[in-house]
């Protein structure tokens, strides 16, 4: 059985607008590589916990 290959990417934004609250949005792009194909999956996320560059992946639930 070939073995799965995958990597991700964070990006996020804080402090926004919505409907009078500030919110932190926060989305992820993952690539597997599943026999020759790759299979893309996207996740989005809208939180008040303020998001930084080292804690993007763990809030994804990626590390």
């Amino acid at each position: 059985m070939p073995e799965r290959e995958s990597s991700g990417s964070a990006e996020y934004v804080n402090g926004m607008e919505y409907e009078g609250h500030s919110v932190n949005e926060l989305h992820y792009k993952e690539e597997k590589i599943k026999g020759r194909k790759p299979e893309v999956t996207e996740f989005q996320w809208i939180t008040s916990m303020k998001i930084t560059e080292r804690n993007a992946e763990k809030m994804a639930g990626r590390m």
